[in-house]
């Protein structure tokens, strides 16, 4: 199940997911009672009913192949709830299984109360309406006998008269009568009763020739053909079928010979299906569930759920806890193709181990983060499970895509997120400073200005907030104050990379060009040798090119070279300048 999910997979997920924290909580904390398990299987029980119910809805929006195998999961896991959940306890009480077997007959197969809420409407000569005989037959076989006997008593041929007898009352009176074994009464004494009921369908239904009354009746008697009408004509379930057929032929089976009364059931009727997911539970084998199940259902969902929870029985033999790993890592990677780290992360970092972790980490730094809602999803996940190299190594390489893009602000943020290294802030800042050479727009270095955190930890962010402070100082007109901090960052620090000093030199000319000295002869020598330190070094070519890039669009004539030239005659006109300012009178 690679594809997205539906609104109502998602739900169910959800749903299981919380239920499976709990009771993985409960199982960590100590010893589970079978009282607790039980609360536990119906609450999984309840998820599935009520997506199971979802997928009728109008906006339900999903498929009829997903709402059709959400529907066996509920059916299955109803029973493998009386099979493996409460089989115990209702061994305790004697083993009669029957009545939780109709119960599920008439919770899954629901075509009985559909047919009669299609009566509901028909104010009379309800046995000439379509639904009135399937309704009638799907009670019966549901074990439904005062509903269906209540149906019954609206023949149009049905007598008034007590004391007249036809076919229609004989069948209803059959119906009515039929006794019903109830656990904790003796069974020879019911016994008894059945077979006197058994001798009455016998004697009264002879010469029945309703087709109709005369199926019912062939059911009553446990005749094998008449199971097959009912594969045949009304469509039926087989599990629907073969539940009708034990309470017609075996109504005090007990649970433990339930596996026997299938096996018998299939080498007499063709349409019991021994292999089915159902049978293989009657049977009791719980691993071949498990498989299975994962097989048909295309997904592990229920089988890790039903594996967790049967870890807590006796079901499962030697291996339960390779098994359990096994599941819980394939669920897990249903997660991670869905893109749904909060689901992955909980059943891989649940009794997977260092491989469970393993794989999550493999997963989560493989994604690839287009958005920061992605982004930050991932982050999450990777610092909920503790894989902390991970969540540093996601900041990383969601804030170089944001660098790539343009976005400063964002980009510092997460690299400080990520607890950032100072290389990758130091790459960071020489992009704001080379945006800033290439346009000489101060606006550029506001970025630094807004991560002092990250600025501390920086030498070239911090260099880059304090050139946006001396910038607006010359703005401002504070040029004293401007030119003192030029040369404490040109020649008292090692702030200032390299090939930026000829765009700061640049940026000083006015005030070198000023009508005030503002720099002494010291300083300006100092900013001369600063100067000869950039046209002397290897990489001059280089250190140029960031110069003429901003020239070269507006004025051809305008080179790198020419700016090179003027800082050389400001710096020695101002030299002389600060000579005679400073030689005594």
């Amino acid at each position: 199940m690679n594809a997205q999910p539906s609104t109502v997979q998602r739900t169910l997920q959800r749903d299981f997911r919380v239920t499976f924290e709990d009771l993985i909580g409960v199982v960590e904390s100590g010893s589970i009672s079978s009282d607790q398990l039980a609360e536990f299987s119906q609450r999984f029980q309840q998820s599935l009913r009520d997506a199971t119910a979802l997928t009728t809805s109008p906006n339900a929006n999903v498929s009829e192949q997903e709402a059709q195998r959400i529907a066996a999961m509920y059916r299955c896991w109803h029973l493998c709830d009386i099979f493996f959940t409460r089989g115990d306890s209702i061994s305790k009480m004697g083993g009669f299984v029957l009545g939780e077997l109709l119960k599920w007959s008439a919770e899954h197969f629901a075509e009985a109360d559909r047919h009669r809420l299609d009566l509901v409407r028909c104010k009379s000569n309800f046995d000439e309406h379509p639904s009135f005989w399937p309704a009638v037959v799907h009670l019966v076989c549901q074990g439904r006998m005062k509903e269906a006997s209540q149906l019954l008593q609206l023949h149009s041929r049905y007598p008034r008269d007590e004391m007249v007898t036809n076919a229609v009352r004989t069948v209803e009176e059959l119906t009515r009568r039929m006794p019903v074994y109830h656990p904790g009464t003796s069974r020879t004494e019911f016994m008894g009763k059945w077979q006197t009921w058994h001798k009455h369908v016998l004697d009264r239904t002879a010469d029945i020739t309703d087709p109709h009354l005369a199926l019912i009746a062939r059911l009553f008697k446990g005749d094998d053909d008449a199971f097959q009408t009912l594969i045949d004509k009304y469509r039926m379930h087989w599990m629907e079928v073969l539940i009708a057929r034990i309470l017609f032929t075996a109504p005090t089976i007990v649970l433990v010979d339930m596996h026997a009364h299938l096996q018998a059931a299939a080498e007499r009727c063709a349409w019991v299906d021994e292999y089915d997911l159902l049978s293989v539970v009657i049977s009791g084998d719980a691993h071949t569930v498990l498989e299975q199940a994962r097989d048909e259902f295309g997904t592990c969902m229920f089988s890790v759920h039903l594996l967790i929870f049967l870890s807590q029985t006796n079901w499962l033999a030697d291996g339960a806890e390779q098994d359990a790993e096994y599941y819980l890592l394939e669920y897990g990677q249903e997660f991670i193709d869905q893109h749904n780290w909060t689901g992955a992360g909980s059943y891989l970092s649940s009794r997977c181990g260092e491989e469970g972790l393993r794989r999550l980490e493999k997963k989560l730094l493989s994604v690839t983060m287009r958005t920061e809602k992605c982004a930050t999803q991932v982050w999450r996940c990777c610092l909920q499970y503790h894989l902390n190299a991970a969540a540093a190594q996601v900041c990383r390489v969601f804030g170089q895509k944001l660098q790539r893009e343009g976005k400063p602000v964002s980009a510092i943020t997460w690299f400080i997120r990520g607890g950032a290294t100072d290389e990758l802030t130091r790459s960071l800042a020489d992009d704001v400073l080379l945006r800033y050479a290439r346009t000489h727009d101060a606006a550029e270095l506001a970025v630094a200005q807004q991560f002092t955190q990250a600025a501390g930890r920086c030498q070239r962010l911090q260099f880059a907030a304090k050139y946006k402070d001396i910038c607006d100082h010359v703005q401002s007109g504070n040029f004293a104050h401007a030119s003192g901090a030029v040369i404490e960052i040109l020649t008292e620090t090692t702030l200032a990379p390299k090939w930026f000093w000829v765009h700061v030199l640049i940026d000083m000319l006015p005030l070198l060009e000023h009508d005030d000295v503002l720099f002494s002869s010291f300083d300006t020598r100092s900013l001369i040798q600063c100067l000869e330190e950039v046209e002397l070094s290897h990489c001059r070519d280089e250190y140029m090119q960031t110069i003429a890039h901003k020239y070269m669009k507006r004025s051809r004539a305008r080179n790198a070279e020419d700016e090179v030239e003027k800082i050389r005659m400001a710096l020695a006109r101002n030299l002389a300048r600060s000579l005679l300012v400073q030689a005594p009178a």
